[in-house]
């Protein structure tokens, strides 16, 4: 069950991507230099817990990196409405979503 949430998320995260390059930049090359991980891991805020990483690798510069974080924003905040696609360094943004947001149902 977990695991098919975790893949319904990566599905999410990869179409957004992917409506991002055709139709907001009309650049699909860029697509083969973007990468996108979901990783499990113990939770920085309560160690009874896990979360999930969300980190996106681009070559894209600093203005469609941010709008590409706000189509990614949409995805996640279907999950927990307060979590958001941070920029960690030039080209790298990471989401946490909590391990329990993952497990409940999605909200549209």
């Amino acid at each position: 069950m977990l695991a098919e949430k975790i893949s319904e998320l990566q599905e999410e995260l990869d179409l957004a991507i992917y409506n991002f390059f055709y139709e907001e930049l009309r650049d699909a090359e860029l697509l083969d230099y973007t990468h996108i991980f979901v990783t499990e891991e113990d939770s920085i805020f309560d160690k009874s817990r896990k979360d999930f990483r969300i980190t996106v690798q681009s070559e894209l510069d600093l203005d469609d990196m941010y709008q590409l974080s706000e189509k990614l924003n949409e995805v996640a905040n279907k999950y927990e409405d307060q979590v958001y696609f941070d920029t960690v360094e030039p080209g790298i943004m990471e989401c946490i979503i909590p391990g329990p947001a993952i497990k409940k149902e999605k909200t549209l």
